[in-house]
C-alpha cells in the first residue's frame, strides 16, 4: 500500500490555509497582571501581620527610649480598642498604669522621659476616672475599685509626682 503524495501545488495551497488561519490561544480566567498584584498584596498582609505578632512580646520589656517602646504603647492601644466594657477598659487602663509605675522604677532618676511616663500615667487615670463618671464602673465593679484605691495608694508613696484624684473606696 502505497501513500498517497500531494503535488507541490497542493501542498503550497495547504500551507498557506494553515498560515492564515489565526491562531487563537484560550484566555486566561484570571488575568496574570492581577494575579501578580494580589499576590503581593497578600504577601504584604501575611508579613505585616508576622511582624505584628512577634514584636507584640518582644516590645513587651522595652522601657521609654528603646526602640521598642512606641511598638509596646501601640498594642496597648490595640488592647483597649478591643476591649468592650467600661469596666473591662478601666481594668485594662490601671495595668497600663502599673506598667508606667513599673518603667518609673527601671528609669533613672535623673532621666528626662520620667515626665512622659508621669503624663501617661496620669492620663490613664483620668480616663479611668472619666470611665466612673459615665458609667459608674467602680459602683458596678468592686474589685475595679480596690485596684484603683490601691493604685491611687501606691501613687500616694511617691513623692515625685502629685496627682489628685478621687480614691473610689473613699467616695
Amino acid at each position: 500500500a502505497e501513500h498517497p503524495t500531494l503535488s507541490s501545488s497542493m501542498r503550497e495551497t495547504i500551507k498557506l490555509q494553515v498560515l492564515a488561519t489565526p491562531v487563537v490561544t484560550p484566555s486566561p480566567i484570571i488575568q496574570a497582571h492581577w494575579v501578580s498584584w494580589v499576590g503581593r498584596v497578600v504577601a504584604s498582609m501575611i508579613a505585616v501581620i508576622a511582624i505584628g505578632l512577634i514584636s507584640q512580646p518582644v516590645s513587651a520589656d522595652s522601657l521609654p527610649g528603646d526602640l521598642l517602646y512606641p511598638v509596646k504603647l501601640g498594642w496597648e492601644q490595640v488592647e483597649l480598642l478591643i476591649t468592650a466594657s467600661p469596666s473591662a477598659r478601666a481594668h485594662v487602663y490601671l495595668d497600663h498604669t502599673d506598667e508606667r509605675l513599673q518603667e518609673l522604677d527601671l528609669l533613672p532618676t535623673t532621666s528626662p522621659l520620667r515626665e512622659r511616663v508621669w503624663e501617661q500615667v496620669a492620663r490613664q487615670l483620668e480616663a479611668v476616672q472619666a470611665l466612673h463618671e459615665e458609667h459608674a464602673v467602680f459602683t458596678d465593679d468592686i474589685v475595679l475599685a480596690e485596684r484603683a484605691s490601691i493604685t491611687l495608694a501606691q501613687l500616694a508613696n511617691r513623692s515625685e509626682q502629685a496627682l489628685t484624684f478621687v480614691d473610689p473606696v473613699q467616695e
